[in-house]
């Protein structure tokens, strides 16, 4: 929907104002971060008339994976597919339209924070980073929200990181990055010793246009990790990035492995494709480093028999299971 409120007086105005008051009184001092989360562009889409009309509804297209059936996937994402069974393609253009004067809306917010970082002369000495926690399906699939399905537009999302005079602007990185690399990320930019323990890694050497390559110059392969742990009602998941494979692990259906190389938009799902089993197996074991990694005990414990779900085990060597302990 559309409303007639001036953008000025949204929250985001509010939040925004507050940032730029805080950056206004900071510019005398070192060192200092802000830190600005807004709820836009969430659900319900409710967007200012002004940014509404950047967009006209009837021009934008409707995803290619909206009439994927689903037939290959958990039967949840078809329940919760039939919640939006009901809108016409006129109806997802204008959620998408509204979609979008939001995402809009929060650009022109983040454009007020770099003139005000660019009037006090700060740009040089500040990173400034630019993204979101998670992203909307959007029609994708036929499904709105995000939720229990983990198509790549809800874990997809944007990263911009900008650094006047260090980075190269304009520059696009098609490496795999997470949200726990920020922090590791921004300490190593500012030259301050790494943390002891953390699941994410410096994005340095690409922000500063630096490869990161193997003694052999064969560029590393990194795996990348997500936690699902359901709704008011259980969905846990477990999901695997690898190269151009992705392995989602549903406990509560049957799993799901796609190549993003050759099916970006997730139409086949190949978990209970033989001639896969080899990959499946890879991707799960990849899934129990990381939770050995993370310390997920509760993950690594279950072995029971009620719990086995996944392709491979945990292989957890010599260590006791719970189960064996008489305890």
């Amino acid at each position: 929907g559309v409303h007639s409120e001036p953008a000025a007086e949204t929250e985001e105005r509010f939040f925004y104002d507050q940032a730029i008051d805080f950056i206004d009184r900071a510019k005398d001092y070192r060192p200092w971060c802000a830190f600005v989360s807004t709820n836009a562009p969430h659900d319900p889409y409710i967007a200012p008339q002004e940014f509404f009309d950047l967009y006209d509804p009837a021009t934008l297209p409707i995803p290619e994976s909206f009439r994927d059936d689903l037939t290959d996937k958990p039967g949840i994402y078809r329940r919760l597919r039939s919640v939006w069974s009901d809108l016409s393609p006129s109806d997802i253009q204008r959620a998408t339209a509204c979609y979008y004067a939001l995402c809009s809306m929060v650009d022109a917010e983040v454009g007020r924070i770099i003139r005000t970082l660019e009037a006090c002369g700060a740009m040089e000495n500040t990173i400034v980073v630019y993204t979101s926690d998670h992203g909307d399906l959007m029609g994708g699939h036929g499904l709105f929200c995000k939720g229990v399905p983990a198509f790549e537009e809800c874990y997809r999302i944007p990263m911009v990181v900008s650094w006047k005079g260090h980075a190269e602007s304009g520059v696009e990185v098609d490496d795999k990055a997470s949200i726990l690399d920020l922090a590791p990320t921004i300490v190593d930019l500012a030259g301050l010793p790494p943390f002891g323990v953390t699941e994410g890694q410096s994005l340095a050497p690409a922000i500063l246009g630096k490869t990161d390559q193997k003694s052999t110059g064969e560029k590393a392969e990194r795996s990348l990790y997500a936690e699902f742990f359901g709704q008011r009602v259980a969905y846990t998941q477990r999901i695997v990035w690898k190269g151009e494979w992705k392995y989602v692990y549903n406990p509560f259906d049957h799993d799901e492995l796609y190549n993003l190389e050759t099916d970006p938009l997730e139409m086949k799902n190949l978990a209970a494709d033989a001639a896969h089993k080899d990959i499946l197996e890879t991707m799960a074991r990849e899934m129990w480093n990381w939770a050995k990694a993370t310390e997920d005990e509760v993950f690594l414990e279950s072995e029971y028999f009620m719990f086995r779900f996944a392709p491979v085990g945990p292989e957890r060597g010599k260590k006791e299971s719970i189960y064996n302990r008489g305890a």
